[in-house]
């Protein structure tokens, strides 16, 4: 009997599991891939300002209201998006 509850010892891995405290297997690398996502989302939404102004027949210049459809998107639009990534990516890390 003893040498049995020896080999089940050799073989139990819980005794190897790093707490990390996270309240789940493998909880840091969470927060990392969140982040990871977040940075590809903002550099797509800078990229996106770049392709605009590089559309052919200034679409970039064409308005709305007032203003053009670039400075809705640099000055508006991708100011909120970008708000709005950053603090989901950041929410309970």
């Amino acid at each position: 009997m003893a040498a049995e509850s020896r080999d089940v010892s050799i073989y139990d891995t819980r005794s190897l599991a790093i707490d990390s405290g996270g309240g789940g297997y493998n909880s840091v690398v969470v927060p990392v891939d969140r982040r990871r996502t977040a940075s590809g989302i903002l550099l797509a939404v800078v990229a996106v300002a770049v392709v605009l102004t590089q559309l052919p027949l200034d679409v970039a210049a064409m308005r709305l209201g007032a203003l053009s459809l670039l400075w809705w998107y640099a000055g508006v639009a991708s100011p909120v998006v970008a708000t709005v990534i950053t603090l989901l990516a950041l929410r309970d890390s």
